[in-house]
């Protein structure tokens, strides 16, 4: 692995520790209750392990030919790849829309005991879609920035 790949790596491991310890109060993995939840189960690992991971296969990918000879940009050399570990929030935002668009089904039971409430998230699941998606768009352009200027 290149530099750039070692701090893209080290960035996201931290933010996606981060990003994972705070949605708790989602249950998102209830395997007690695997036979009642078990969309929750599905959902929770397509965008909480395999999308992610994906996305981290991807833009290690993408920094995998990045020349680490910047000349008079060397701030880039963190910028970029830590930007870029930024993207790991989509997935985490994009969680939250799908807790508020199946607040009466997938999530109902979280929403009914009070452990998620309203007033915590924004109440429109697509600001948390909208908000997901600039988070990609914000890692892939800091990839492509840093190629760029090259």
């Amino acid at each position: 692995m290149n530099p750039f790949q070692n701090i893209f790596a080290l960035f996201y491991a931290i933010l996606f520790g981060t990003m994972l310890q705070s949605l708790a109060s989602f249950q998102p993995f209830p395997l007690a209750q695997f036979k009642e939840r078990w969309k929750r189960v599905i959902l929770s690992f397509v965008l909480l392990n395999a999308l992610p991971f994906l996305f981290f296969a991807i833009i290690l990918h993408l920094f995998n030919g990045a020349d680490f000879n910047l000349k008079g940009i060397e701030f880039l050399w963190l910028v970029s790849p830590a930007f870029s570990a930024l993207g790991v929030f989509a997935f985490y935002r994009i969680y939250h829309a799908a807790a508020l668009y199946y607040r009466n089904s997938v999530f109902k039971d979280r929403w009914d005991k009070g452990y998620l409430e309203v007033r915590e998230m924004a109440e429109s699941p697509l600001a948390h879609l909208l908000s997901g998606l600039f988070y990609i768009v914000l890692s892939l352009l800091s990839v492509f920035v840093l190629f760029l200027c090259h």
